[in-house]
Formats: C-alpha cells, sequence, structure tokens
C-alpha cells in the first residue's frame, strides 16, 4: 500500500518521530516522503538537521543490558497459556466429529419412532391410497397393478 498524499506536515511528523534517516519511515511512507524531501529539500533542512543531531546523540549512548535476575523476573510472572482440557472423545476417534454423527442419528431414531407409533392410515379405501403412491412413482398401467396384487 503506498500513501501517495504525504503532506508536509506529515513529513515533519514523521521526521521527528524516527529521525533524519528516511529509511526509518514506515515502508507505506517513505516513497512519497522521500519524493517531498527531493522536491523541497530547503523546507526540511532545518527539521533534519535538528533529527541528525538526536540521532548522533542517541547512537553515542552505550547499549544497556538487563540485569538477568529482573529478565527472569519478567518472564516468570508473564501470563501462561492454560492447559486445555482432553477431550477424551476425540482421542478415541481421532479426528472423526461426533456431534454432527450423534444429531444425525438421533434424527433418524425419533423418526423411525414417530413412524411407527402412527402405524396405518385409517383410510377406508385403500385402493385410491395404492393408485396414488403407484401414479407417484411414474408408473401409468395401474389396472395390471391392481390385477396382480389381489
Amino acid at each position: 500500500m503506498k500513501d501517495e498524499h504525504m503532506t508536509e506536515a506529515r513529513l515533519l511528523e514523521l521526521i521527528a518521530a524516527f529521525g533524519a534517516d528516511p529509511l526509518g519511515f514506515p515502508e507505506v511512507e517513505r516513497a512519497a516522503a522521500q519524493e517531498l524531501l527531493h522536491t523541497q529539500p530547503e523546507r526540511f533542512a532545518a527539521a533534519l538537521l535538528d533529527a541528525a543531531q538526536v540521532d548522533a546523540a542517541l547512537a553515542g549512548l552505550p547499549d544497556i543490558e538487563p540485569p538477568a535476575a529482573l529478565t527472569a523476573s519478567l518472564v516468570a510472572s508473564s501470563p501462561q497459556a492454560r492447559a486445555t482440557k482432553r477431550n477424551w472423545l476425540a482421542e478415541m476417534f481421532g479426528t472423526i466429529r461426533i456431534v454432527p454423527a450423534t444429531g444425525a442419528l438421533a434424527s433418524l431414531a425419533i423418526g423411525a419412532l414417530i413412524g411407527m407409533n402412527l402405524g396405518a392410515p385409517e383410510s377406508a379405501d385403500t385402493f385410491e391410497d395404492e393408485a396414488v403412491v403407484y401414479a407417484s412413482l411414474g408408473l401409468t398401467d395401474f389396472d395390471a397393478y391392481e390385477e396382480v396384487t389381489q
């Protein structure tokens, strides 16, 4: 992502925050900042000089190593990951998902129970019911079917 709209105020903020070297600027704003620096170098000369002096002063400071005891204390006091609960079903069946299979089997069992409890329809005209079933199967010769079943 490139920032094509670099303003003078934003470039001054970048110089104050990141120093005189444009390579230290955020990558998304670097090209636009360098272009503005090259087109108007006199406008930013004072800010660049101040930033270069701060950079030189900071570069002259020695590196500070924290004491090992402080580092160990900070690491020890940092939040630790909680142990996760063991999922014995997943361990037993591997990566198979138990919940959807259980739901499917339960719905089949409930459907079978409901179907068995409903029983046969209380229609007096079984001939008409059989004709509907026969027609729904796409068969056209119901008379031949009736002769065979009787």
